[in-house]
């Protein structure tokens, strides 16, 4: 990538970079991610207003600029930061706008200052959004029920995210997950003497597959070899059964975020991350 340097502030060097090349898998991933919150609002009746996803989205910006100006010296074009702003505002559900703006605040800061080297320690949307799904639970939701629980959303976001994940070679790591919560599935049904195809079911939402093709296939955070993929899928799938198990809410939001943080040393070993400065 371009890089080019202007002197700013007190002579200080400023790295501006040019935008990504046309091709990248996030232009893709953001116009689709886009896509989702106007049909929810417009088509699926959602509460949430677009001004609210605005103002997602340009939190995101600003504390993206922000951090990047005055802690790197790197002005970068700020597509991650959209993209989290729009993720961030679809997986949670609150009558307070704060609650969002602190989701978003969180996951950007987590991006820019809670890093492993060149690598993020947790994906930020994950972090935000479970953030303030522990702190304010009382006033903020997972919205398990995004759009309406129809069938053909589900079949379209299972078809979109599977062009997405394979256009951004992160199918491994979706696949990995989605046969893993289907095993897992099987086992806690076998367990507690329910149905495996109820236990399954889920799998089908919205907002499950918008974690699956989005979330955990994020090329920042997961791993980019083939067997670290896999094995940091199943232990997502894992920790989410176990929560679902003993039906805590939002379970797979809760693994993403205890593969990251209770089992640093596997996590660090299995990544091998593409390098991005911030």
């Amino acid at each position: 990538m371009t890089h080019f340097s202007r002197q700013l502030f007190l002579g200080t060097a400023i790295k501006i970079q040019s935008p990504p090349h046309w091709r990248d898998a996030r232009y893709l991933q953001l116009a689709i991610l886009l896509a989702y919150s106007i049909s929810a609002r417009e088509i699926f009746s959602m509460d949430r207003p677009h001004w609210v996803t605005a103002l997602c989205c340009g939190t995101a910006l600003l504390l993206d600029v922000l951090i990047g100006v005055l802690k790197y010296r790197v002005l970068r074009f700020p597509i991650s930061a959209l993209i989290i702003g729009l993720a961030t505002s679809l997986l949670l559900d609150s009558r307070f706008p704060a609650l969002y703006v602190l989701a978003v605040s969180l996951a950007i800061f987590s991006k820019g200052l809670l890093r492993n080297g060149n690598s993020h320690i947790f994906n930020p949307a994950n972090f935000g959004v479970v953030a303030v799904l522990l702190c304010f639970s009382y006033y903020a939701t997972g919205i398990p029920s995004l759009f309406s629980g129809l069938f053909l959303p589900s079949l379209t976001f299972f078809a979109l995210g599977c062009i997405t994940v394979v256009y951004a070679k992160q199918a491994i790591i979706s696949a990995a997950w989605i046969v893993g919560f289907l095993f897992f599935a099987w086992v806690r049904a076998f367990l507690s003497g329910g149905s495996p195809i109820a236990a399954a079911l889920p799998i089908l939402s919205p907002a499950l597959l918008l974690f699956s093709f989005h979330m955990i296939s994020d090329p920042a955070t997961a791993p980019q070899s083939t067997r670290a993929g896999i094995t940091y899928a199943v232990f997502i799938a894992f920790f989410d059964a176990v929560l679902r198990f003993y039906q805590v809410p939002y379970g797979n939001f809760y693994a993403l975020f205890l593969t990251s943080a209770c089992i640093p040393t596997v996590v660090s070993h299995l990544k091998r991350q593409r390098p991005e400065a911030f």
